[in-house]
C-alpha cells in the first residue's frame, strides 16, 4: 500500500512538472528600437514585436517580453539567462551561443547625409566610402553585415568612425555637422525622420551598403524546450498565409518614402 502511494505521489509531482515545463513561457528581450521594438503606451508593439507573437500564436509558446539593453542581452542569451532574441543577423561569433531560426524579414542599411549635401558626396560603391576621408556616425552594439565591418573595423579609418549609442545621436551629429555620414538601418532611419518631422533634411544616399537576413535568436544553454524545426515551420506558414502583409507593408511603405 505505501508503495502504491509513493508510485501515485511521483506521478503527480512528475505531471506538475510536465504542466510546468509546458507553461513556462520563453523570455524575450525587447528594447526601444523604433519602428521594431518599443512601448506605445498600451504595450510592447513594433515590427519584430509583432512578427514574434505571430510565431509563437502558431507554436502556442507562452512568451514573456523582458526590457533589456543589446549590449546584456547577447550575454544573458549565451548564459541562458534569456531565450530568445528577435531581429538577429547571423554570424559564426554568434553561432556559438545560439541557434537561428529561418530569415522572417530583410534589413538594409544604407549611408544617410544632410539633403543639402546630397550632391557633394560621391559614392558608387562600397570601396569609395571606405577609402574616403568622411567622417561616420554608426550605433554601436550591432552586426551590420560584413561591407560595413570591413570600413568600421579597419584601423585607417578608426580616426574618423564616431560610435552613438542611439540613432538620435547619430542624427544630432549629422544635422549639427559634425559628422559628413551617418550608418543607419534605412527603415529605422525614415521612422525616426517622420516621427520628428526631418524628412526634408536627412538625404538617403542611393548606395546600399549591406542587405542582410534578419532571424529569431535562441539560446543553446535555455533550460526551455525550442524546437527550431517547429518555429522555422510556423515562420513558413505565416509567410505562406500572407499573414505577415500587413506588417512588414509598414516596413515597404517607409522604405518608399
Amino acid at each position: 500500500m505505501i508503495k502504491c502511494k509513493l508510485l501515485f505521489f511521483t506521478v503527480l509531482l512528475n505531471l506538475n512538472f510536465l504542466v510546468q515545463a509546458k507553461e513556462s513561457p520563453l523570455t524575450i528581450g525587447w528594447q526601444l528600437w523604433y519602428p521594431y521594438q518599443y512601448y506605445d503606451g498600451l504595450g510592447i508593439t513594433g515590427i519584430d514585436v509583432d512578427i514574434t507573437r505571430l510565431i509563437f500564436e502558431k507554436t502556442k509558446q507562452p512568451i514573456e517580453f523582458i526590457e533589456i539593453p543589446w549590449k546584456r542581452h547577447l550575454p544573458f542569451l549565451e548564459q541562458g539567462r534569456l531565450d530568445v532574441a528577435m531581429g538577429a543577423t547571423k554570424n559564426s561569433s554568434r553561432e556559438k551561443f545560439a541557434v537561428f531560426s529561418i530569415p522572417y524579414r530583410k534589413e538594409f542599411i544604407n549611408i544617410f547625409t544632410l539633403s543639402k549635401n546630397k550632391t557633394k558626396y560621391k559614392l558608387s560603391t562600397i570601396s569609395d566610402i571606405e577609402h574616403s576621408t568622411y567622417t561616420i556616425a554608426i550605433e554601436t552594439g550591432y552586426d551590420y553585415g560584413p561591407n560595413v565591418s570591413s570600413i568600421v573595423n579597419n584601423p585607417k579609418n578608426s580616426s574618423r568612425i564616431i560610435y552613438t549609442k542611439t540613432i538620435e545621436h547619430s542624427v544630432k551629429l549629422l544635422l549639427d555637422e559634425e559628422v559628413d555620414v551617418v550608418f543607419a538601418d534605412c527603415v529605422g532611419m525614415k521612422a525616426f525622420t517622420n516621427k520628428y518631422h526631418i524628412d526634408n533634411e536627412i538625404f538617403k544616399h542611393p548606395l546600399t551598403i549591406q542587405e542582410a537576413d534578419i532571424h529569431l535568436m535562441f539560446s543553446k544553454k535555455s533550460s526551455k524546450h525550442i524546437d527550431i524545426k517547429v518555429i522555422n515551420e510556423a515562420i513558413n506558414q505565416i509567410l505562406k498565409e500572407g499573414l505577415f502583409a500587413d506588417l512588414n507593408s509598414t516596413e515597404a511603405s517607409l522604405m518608399k518614402r
